[in-house]
């Protein structure tokens, strides 16, 4: 594996280190800073817009339209220089700008593409065409003149055919920094004393995940009816995200967390049980279970919908995966992972299965071998 002391990359990504880019490009491209690599971050919108307007589509028509041409300038003038410059490598995050993208997109890349000394590694974690972020045209073009095409799972790569389907490497997300926080003992004393008053299950996502929660609320309500009846314990849901859960619950106490990766961690570490429900739509089984695998990183138990990649992630011995059609079983799995003996051991064996499969080493040494291939 050769490491240039000059090796450049071109990283195109929708936001910041505050993004959930992040986890999918960011943290190991910071990494390898240290061993020679010079990265320029080419962001869809410059920061400030993006945690303002973002999701673009809930605003007025006269802000997406100007949005859409500062996207589109943005994203002109970074490829012009790539494609003078020519960078060892272009890594792009999900696409290259929002759908339809107009010309000379296509022709900058195919140019690129083609001088052949600059490889294209392409990275998506989501169906992004069930989304509507990239149409069915764009997503062949960028399957074509990609080197590299990295997905979270099998359904992802299936997506891709032909003999592009050749270029795929399956990397699930997983966190480069939380598990650093993890000190069992120290941290699960922490849990274990709370746990005794009442029991905190934690939701993270970005707002367009929400209905997913929202689709379970009900059920939840009723646990904490059920919980407090047989245990006299509380239950408690945070909900981290940019936007908040609206939803009368008159047994579960829901408390409503703005999204930073602070205040995620904190989350994350002190509360119980980590939750991903989802429901059985294309989009769902398109979900890589990232907030289910950072879970894990810091021995969270687990509970989540049997739907696509979840039950790639979770086990029996770390968590419960709940079928779709039964969703009294949320009550059941909660009452399971909260008794204090059992809570111990599925919070042991969570961090070992994140260990095992979802190791931050394994991916890093993967984004080198690709890097520097």
């Amino acid at each position: 594996m050769k490491h240039n002391t000059h090796f450049k990359v071109s990283a195109y990504v929708k936001g910041d280190k505050n993004t959930p880019d992040y986890y999918r490009i960011h943290q190991y491209l910071y990494r390898l800073e240290g061993e020679g690599l010079r990265t320029e971050f080419h962001e869809m919108l410059p920061a400030k817009l993006y945690h303002k307007y973002v999701p673009i589509r809930n605003h007025h028509i006269v802000i997406v339209v100007l949005l859409f041409l500062l996207v589109y300038c943005r994203t002109i003038l970074s490829l012009l220089k790539d494609a003078i410059l020519t960078p060892d490598v272009i890594v792009i995050n999900r696409r290259i700008m929002p759908p339809r993208a107009l010309f000379p997109v296509w022709q900058l890349i195919r140019y690129i593409h083609r001088k052949g000394t600059t490889r294209i590694i392409w990275d998506f974690d989501d169906d992004i065409v069930s989304l509507g972020e990239c149409t069915s045209h764009d997503f062949k073009l960028l399957s074509d003149y990609s080197h590299h095409i990295v997905v979270t799972h099998e359904h992802l790569a299936s997506l891709v055919i032909g003999s592009n389907r050749d270029k795929v490497t399956i990397l699930p997300t997983t966190d480069g920094d939380m598990f650093h926080l993890y000190k069992e003992k120290e941290v699960n004393c922490r849990r274990l004393q709370t746990l005794n008053t009442g029991i905190t299950l934690v939701w993270v996502a970005t707002s367009s995940n929400l209905p997913f929660l929202e689709s379970v609320i009900t059920q939840l309500d009723l646990a904490a009816q059920t919980v407090h009846r047989l245990h006299g314990k509380k239950l408690t849901l945070q909900v981290i995200c940019n936007q908040p859960l609206v939803h009368h619950c008159r047994h579960l106490i829901v408390e409503n967390i703005t999204w930073t990766r602070e205040k995620a961690i904190s989350g994350m570490l002190g509360a119980h049980i980590g939750i991903m429900p989802l429901t059985d739509c294309e989009i769902a089984r398109g979900k890589g279970g990232f907030k289910l695998i950072q879970y894990l990183s810091v021995g969270l138990p687990c509970i989540g919908t049997d739907i696509g990649f979840n039950n790639q992630v979770i086990d029996s011995s770390c968590g419960r995966l709940i079928p779709v059609n039964q969703p009294t079983l949320w009550t059941e799995a909660i009452i399971t992972l909260a008794n204090i003996e059992m809570w111990k051991t599925y919070s042991h064996n969570a961090y070992m299965v994140w260990e095992s499969k979802f190791s931050f080493k394994k991916n890093l040494y993967a984004w080198k071998k690709m890097l520097y291939a």
